[in-house]
């Protein structure tokens, strides 16, 4: 329960630090509220249409490569694109001659990674992270299913979202501004998503364990298909006698009768 905790905390954070950052810089971009909304809008349609794509996708990474590497994917691509989106703002100063051959800006190519991020983000939460993190609940007992999936997703969850706002909003008022604390928050962000990815791995390991448990190995198997066969074939064997031997006992009657003078 406690790797089940520390993934659903490990989604929970990271996702509404990258979405605080990310409308941060949006709102910088776009200061009239008319082309923000508009932005909004266009985002929210996108990922509605990539949700539905990978609806269809994520079942079949899950039969195909396992569950651990369905379990990774999100913390991965949410990982290389917050590296992307605090990149580009923390060193702006750095990376604007260098994006600026592209005739682009440092701000501009952080929205753009901010955006794969949270989009990528929405989107994989009913491809692969639910379905995934409800897997795991299957190899849990009832009482730790119903119990534990009840705090889990109750509290864990509104904890991790509560106790991240508050930490942002004293990490703001000590230092001033939101620009002035990113560097933290991806500290904190990249911190998370390292403890998210290591409760997968564990979880992993324990899947395995107790399938190994569960599971016999192929040469028990091939051994009980062994014993099967020579049990047909002993029924067979044995079938055959008793048929033998009741036939012979029929024949013995029909000799003793013609034996028998009549009187």
């Amino acid at each position: 329960l406690l790797l089940i905790a520390g993934i659903v905390m490990g989604y929970s954070i990271s996702v509404s630090f990258a979405d605080i950052v990310w409308k941060n810089q949006l709102k910088q971009q776009f200061p009239d509220p008319c082309d923000y909304s508009a932005f909004i809008g266009y985002f929210s349609s996108m990922v509605s249409i990539l949700t539905l794509i990978f609806l269809f996708i994520g079942g079949g990474v899950v039969r195909k490569f396992g569950w651990k590497k369905a379990a990774l994917t999100t913390p991965f691509v949410l990982l290389f694109a917050a590296v992307g989106s605090f990149g580009f703002i923390i060193f702006k100063d750095q990376l604007n001659g260098f994006v600026g051959f592209f005739g682009t800006s440092a701000m501009v190519m952080a929205i753009v990674f901010g955006t794969i991020q949270n989009a990528l983000a929405k989107c994989f939460k009913f491809s692969f992270y639910e379905p995934t993190k409800e897997m795991v609940y299957i190899r849990l007992d009832n009482e730790s299913r119903t119990k534990g999936k009840a705090a889990i997703d109750i509290l864990v969850t509104k904890l991790s979202k509560a106790g991240g706002a508050f930490f942002l909003q004293a990490l703001i008022i000590i230092f001033g501004s939101l620009a002035a604390i990113v560097p933290f928050i991806a500290l904190i962000l990249f911190g998370v998503i390292a403890i998210w990815i290591s409760s997968v791995v564990f979880l992993n390991k324990r899947f395995l364990k107790l399938t190994r448990c569960e599971i016999p190995n192929r040469g028990d198997i091939k051994n009980n298909k062994e014993d099967l066969k020579t049990r047909k074939t002993e029924d067979k064997i044995l079938a055959r006698k008793k048929s033998f031997a009741a036939s012979k006992a029929i024949l013995k009657k029909a000799r003793k009768k013609r034996k028998t003078p009549v009187s």
